[in-house]
Order: structure tokens, then sequence, then C-alpha cells
């Protein structure tokens, strides 16, 4: 879930060949780069207003019972805090700077 798609074009998680990457955005966030993420696989859906609550209700929309947020606080918080879609949490510190995006 990203507002403004401001993500590294050489990730890990851009390689869907074992599992697929879906994408949130807010709708119009750099059309270049959501090409870019297409031609890689990768599926982008873009949300006139983008949050938590409404990409919980999408997924859930599309037979997704469970969903893994790899996220910071700030994701976190708003999910867990300000719309209550969050129903289980596992916290873990990241001794490296090592992420999905390496």
């Amino acid at each position: 879930m990203s507002k403004s798609l401001d993500l590294p074009e050489v990730a890990n998680l851009w390689d869907v060949t074992e599992v697929s990457t879906l994408v949130a955005t807010q709708r119009g966030a750099k059309r270049s780069f959501q090409k870019y993420l297409a031609s890689k696989g990768v599926e982008v859906v873009e949300f006139e207003i983008l949050n938590p609550k409404v990409v919980m209700e999408y997924l859930h929309d599309r037979g997704c019972l469970s969903v893994l947020w790899e996220c910071g606080g700030t994701l976190a918080a708003s999910c867990y805090f300000f719309t209550g879609v969050i129903h289980k949490v596992c916290l873990g510190k990241c001794e490296t700077s090592r992420s999905i995006f390496s």
C-alpha cells in the first residue's frame, strides 16, 4: 500500500515467479511506475481514497481470508488503532536494514 508509489524499481517483492504481489495505490499515482510493475507481473490496484480499511474490504471481496502486512509503525498504527482491520499482530525487531525491497 503506497499513496505515492515511491518504491524502488529493483526489489525482491517484484519477483512474482513463486507468489503474486499486489500493490494498492492512490488513483493516478506514478502511471509510468504502475506500467513498470504491471510489466513485471505485479498487480496494481488504484483507489480513489487509499487507506487500510478500503484495501482490506477489497481483499475480502476477492476472497482473501488472511493478509500479511509488512509495514512500519505509521501504517501499523493506522491499521490497528484507526480502522480496526488487524486481528493478529506479530512484532519483530530487524537487526539489519534488509527488507523485502533488498
